[in-house]
């Protein structure tokens, strides 16, 4: 949903034409000819918001996957371990 979440948020007349852009291609986009759209957006009310800085990105993790095996083989073990301690049942 990145590309349909704006930067800032400053809302528009002019933007809700092209964010009709980013409707599901799976459904019809609702056609606003004819729409008077300065009745639906109240510009003043977000003069009072303040920009957000943008979201950070959770750091990369590349050995997640070597730890994760690790983890499975070591618990793999450990009840290969155990079994053979107790002996067929």
């Amino acid at each position: 949903y990145r590309p349909a979440v704006p930067a800032t948020p400053q809302v528009s007349v002019e933007g809700l034409r092209p964010a009709l852009a980013l409707f599901p291609a799976s459904r019809t986009a609702p056609s606003l000819d004819g729409v008077p759209l300065g009745d639906f957006v109240a510009t003043d009310l977000m003069e009072a918001v303040p920009t957000l800085p943008p979201p950070v990105a959770a750091p990369s993790r590349p050995w997640l996957g070597i730890e994760v095996a690790g983890g499975v083989l070591t618990l793999l073990a450990a009840l290969a371990a155990l079994s053979r301690r107790r002996g067929p049942t």
